[in-house]
């Protein structure tokens, strides 16, 4: 059963041009994602949660409403490799890699926008 639905993930993602990464399940398996999407590589995840840690702690107030613990508690977990990452490390990511920045000031120059490559991560239970 196990491969049907592994074959069935399969072909639906190649009908959206999509493939399947597996990072190691370790714990710090949101990170390595991220990794690898941001720099083509999973081994950069102690980097990656450095900086999601980074970012949860200098815009505190975006994310303390959707911590169901003393924030600054969650903070010094998610900083522990190993710790899963969750749907506020996974927003505060994101926030953190996806700015699009302009150093004009001029509308007609768009040489100075820098645009990221569009990235897709997904998890997947039991399969």
């Amino acid at each position: 059963m196990e491969n049907i639905k592994n074959e069935d993930a399969g072909s639906r993602l190649t009908a959206y041009g999509l493939f399947e990464v597996k990072v190691s399940g370790d714990g710090n398996c949101q990170f390595r994602a991220i990794s690898d999407q941001l720099y083509g590589s999973s081994e950069y995840h102690k980097l990656v949660r450095k900086e999601v840690v980074k970012q949860l702690k200098e815009f505190r107030s975006i994310y303390e409403g959707y911590i169901p613990m003393k924030y600054k508690k969650y903070r010094k977990k998610m900083a522990k490799s190993g710790e899963w990452g969750d749907h506020v490390t996974l927003q505060a990511a994101a926030d953190k890699a996806l700015t699009v920045r302009s150093d004009s000031m001029s509308p007609q120059d768009n040489a100075g926008i820098r645009r990221t490559m569009g990235s897709t991560l997904g998890f997947v239970v039991g399969i």
